[in-house]
């Protein structure tokens, strides 16, 4: 995990079928940098039918929350969609390690 744990927060929903919500995320500000196998085994996981389906949302009034100093108001939806995607990559990353160790 990053030494920084800055993160966004909001609820929304799953990005896959039955896209229900009720859904807190939580979106790290420092990137995590991963091997390419690493990024490609990520990839596999969203392969087919069962993958990330759901297209990019409005914020539809949503509230996003951050204790990263110098926001002052709404994120702009690209840079939400871009930190959500990073964020789930960690989380999965993070998750696979904790099951090998």
């Amino acid at each position: 995990m990053p030494a920084d744990l800055g993160s966004f927060r909001y609820d929304g929903s799953l990005t896959t079928a039955p896209y229900t919500e009720g859904v807190k995320w939580n979106v790290l500000v420092e990137p995590l940098f991963m091997a390419g196998a690493n990024i490609t085994a990520f990839e596999a996981l969203f392969d087919g039918p069962h993958g990330n389906t759901r297209e990019l949302q409005a914020l539809n009034g949503r509230v996003i929350l951050t204790d990263v100093s110098g926001f002052v108001g709404s994120v702009p939806e690209p840079e939400t969609y871009v930190l959500m995607l990073a964020g789930l990559a960690a989380l999965r990353v993070a998750a696979r390690h904790r099951k090998a160790v």
